[in-house]
């Protein structure tokens, strides 16, 4: 994620890789998301020109010979994914060379390299020399101002409205093509070079763009989402009220998810506004009855959240014994124990990192009764919390002997590797405090099914299949769906 230019940060894309990176499980996805253009690719080139700065950099290295047999483009390393919504790139104008005759855009794979961008068929481009965009033809119309050395021209597709367009500078040209064949087969960027001293630069979101892209991103968000607020609510209700609906599904989330003391507060909310309508009913379905097992539960998801694991395990085997040592369950428990030592993990580096506050202010450790800890003071020395580390990873390879997981042990033991893993961004995902959040939520529908309950609220199975829709469109090649980040744009 971190590696997204900032425009894709809330897209289904962006959805898609967190989904793909997320804690590790016998369950994960064999392949991976699609990539991103990062380079221009050395082996798919017209041999006129070169690729240096790692593959940022073209410039035209000739002959020229003053004529269109000179013209050679280079296409990216990979093709863009339908799934971003839209896609931007920036080629910053070096040197114009002899002439300037430059090329930017976009084509498809089996286009000729020994062409520039917009002169086949299956290629569309934009040309500094005269300011023409070329659409799968050699005859150009008038769409621009002309580009030269010094200026940074931009490229972008909206997979939604299936159009083109191009940025000098920081400023939006307009529309450059319509209609572009996106579902039909992939798009690959592309820039074309023709005279000698022609040299080009290319920005594929390693750096902040030129162009207000994000602002572009947010209100493409709001026209996807203003369509959909155009459908008749009769279609997707029926007859029922819609606020009765809504605040019927938010008051079951609230209830089934143990938050007690706020669903006693919305009920009281909704009775008030509800006597003071001429029927006075209270929506369909809607209650707002305290569960002495819903306080507990969210004594165990406060547990688990705050990273306080082997609390949250005794209050499980308290109120619920038989939920962790079902057979069914025993992959939340895996993922309880792995988050329990990467609590141990992280213990370690506050002790011994240079700030470190004395001991007696160090926090206590969680851990297992099988190593000791549970009752006594936390170890007050790095050396000690190091032996609790190894003696606790024993103890999860005895207790998950499997192949799959080991091969996830294995992923969170290399933590030990390194003096402070807080630093270290090759392994961001393995410490980061939202897997704690992920298996609390685990943990808590493994309860509700124990009790006879469903394991998610209305709520949550409606936004479920609300993703799951949008990321079968998306795969579909639907591009209207990739601006569309469900959990990001409703759940924060």
């Amino acid at each position: 994620m971190n590696n997204l230019p900032e425009y894709l940060q809330e897209t289904s894309y962006a959805e898609q890789i967190a989904s793909y990176h997320a804690v590790a499980s016998p369950n994960k996805p064999l392949l991976p998301p699609p990539e991103l253009p990062s380079f221009w690719n050395d082996k798919d080139k017209c041999e006129l020109i070169e690729v240096v700065n790692g593959g940022l950099d073209v410039r035209f290295v000739g002959p020229g010979r003053g004529n269109d047999k000179d013209a050679a483009s280079v296409r990216a390393n990979c093709p863009i994914p339908r799934g971003v919504g839209v896609y931007y790139f920036e080629v910053e104008i070096v040197s114009k060379g002899a002439e300037g005759f430059i090329g930017i855009g976009f084509c498809k794979l089996r286009v000729p390299l020994n062409r520039l961008p917009g002169w086949e068929s299956d290629s569309w481009g934009y040309h500094g020399d005269d300011g023409h965009s070329f659409c799968c033809q050699g005859t150009g119309k008038q769409y621009g101002p002309k580009f030269t050395t010094g200026d940074i021209v931009g490229c972008a597709i909206n997979f939604r409205t299936l159009t083109g367009f191009y940025t000098k500078n920081g400023v939006d040209l307009g529309i450059a093509f319509r209609d572009l064949p996106i579902s039909r087969s992939d798009l690959y960027p592309s820039v074309g070079l023709r005279t000698m001293g022609e040299h080009v630069r290319v920005n594929f979101g390693q750096k902040p763009f030129v162009y207000d892209v994000e602002q572009y991103m947010r209100e493409e968000k709001a026209k996807m989402y203003g369509l959909t607020n155009t459908v008749p609510t009769k279609i997707l209700f029926g007859d029922d009220d819609v606020m009765h609906v809504v605040q019927s599904l938010v008051g079951s989330y609230l209830s089934h998810n143990g938050y007690v003391e706020t669903a006693r507060a919305f009920a009281e909310v909704v009775k008030s506004e509800h006597e003071a309508l001429p029927t006075g009913a209270l929506p369909k379905e809607f209650s707002s009855k305290e569960d002495a097992a819903a306080v507990n539960r969210q004594r165990i998801w406060n547990a688990v959240v705050r990273g306080d694991i082997e609390h949250g395990i005794k209050l499980t085997n308290t109120f619920f014994p038989d939920v962790l040592t079902a057979e069914e369950n025993v992959e939340v428990m895996f993922k309880l124990r792995c988050r329990e030592f990467v609590k141990l993990i992280m213990a370690v580096a506050e002790a011994t990192s240079p700030t470190a506050k004395p001991d007696k202010d160090m926090p206590d450790v969680a851990m297992g009764e099988e190593v000791d800890l549970v009752g006594s003071p936390a170890p007050t020395d790095s050396t000690k919390l190091l032996g609790a580390v190894l003696e606790f990873g024993k103890k999860l390879r005895e207790w998950f002997p499997s192949p799959e997981h080991r091969d996830a042990l294995q992923e969170i033991f290399s933590l030990i590797a390194y003096p402070d893993p807080r630093t270290e961004p090759r392994v961001a995902s393995l410490i980061d405090p939202a897997h704690d959040a992920a298996v609390a939520e685990e943990l808590n529908s493994a309860i509700l099914v124990s009790s006879g309950g469903t394991k998610f609220s209305a709520l949550e199975r409606l936004v479920q299949s609300t993703v799951v829709k949008c990321n079968q469109l998306r795969d579909e090649g639907n591009g209207a769906v990739g601006v569309v980040n469900v959990k990001a744009d409703f759940l924060g």
